[in-house]
């Protein structure tokens, strides 16, 4: 039976007792009514998940371990959308497929200013990751202009694609294993060309995505999985239990 996850920021060692959030320890106590036996998972955001069972109304762990980050990293950078209930499926969806880190940028043809990134963000990524049992919690990033993005990227050595409807350069593409990777998706109308040719300029790699014209949450979520699955090289066994493994395989 699969266990319920909950957040905990700082996991205790074996035997000893976390402490959860007021939030938290209402959904387990009252809500679930969780009492002593049973057993709940705890995950931290920063790579370490546990098993915990509840002892006179306490939260002891039974096993801990550290989970190693799959890599190359991916970190998404986006032009939000004008409906929240979009950008929350970017920030859903981000979490499940194990995104590094979010930042939202704007374009020329951004269709609205990008909210300040706040407590509701991070808030939704821990919803998600508890859903996903993600161990890391995405980082968020401050909103960028698309130059500032691009100049950050290329400092810290990212090899970084962005969503282009004129070319498809997917195939026969090489990635330096030691590399960070960005993918960047502009607004629903698309990067204007000026924009396309200054990324390609900048060394950005072009990807094109299979189908139509495609939302920002799809574009997000589709560049994410080919990237992953399919360019992406894996320098380190995957394991059993990363949610995209038994895709991978199928796609190899």
């Amino acid at each position: 039976m699969s266990l319920r996850c909950f957040f905990c920021e700082n996991i205790a060692g074996q035997g000893g007792i976390s402490n959860v959030s007021d939030e938290e320890r209402k959904h387990i106590f009252i809500s679930l009514r969780k009492s002593d036996g049973d057993r709940i998972m705890l995950i931290d955001g920063k790579g370490t998940k546990a098993v915990a069972a509840i002892e006179n109304q306490q939260i002891v762990i039974v096993s801990r371990e550290t989970v190693q980050r799959i890599v190359p990293e991916l970190h998404l950078f986006f032009s939000p959308p004008h409906n929240r209930n979009s950008t929350d499926s970017i920030l859903d969806q981000s979490a499940e497929l194990g995104i590094a880190s979010i930042t939202p940028i704007i374009t020329e043809k951004s269709v609205s200013k990008p909210e300040k990134p706040a407590e509701r963000w991070k808030k939704r990524l821990v919803e998600a990751c508890k859903q996903s049992k993600n161990p890391f919690l995405p980082e968020i990033g401050d909103v960028l202009t698309l130059k500032e993005a691009m100049e950050k990227t290329k400092f810290q050595g990212f090899t970084s694609f962005f969503g282009c409807l004129a070319e498809n350069t997917g195939e026969g593409i090489e990635i330096p294993k030691s590399a960070k990777l960005a993918w960047f998706v502009g607004p629903e109308g698309g990067f204007t060309q000026k924009e396309d040719e200054l990324m390609k300029k900048s060394g950005f790699i072009p990807l094109r995505l299979p189908g139509w014209t495609l939302r920002t949450e799809t574009a997000c979520a589709t560049g994410t999985a080919i990237i992953f699955l399919v360019l992406r090289p894996c320098t380190q066994e995957i394991p059993s239990d990363f949610p995209a493994s038994n895709v991978l395989g199928n796609a190899l």
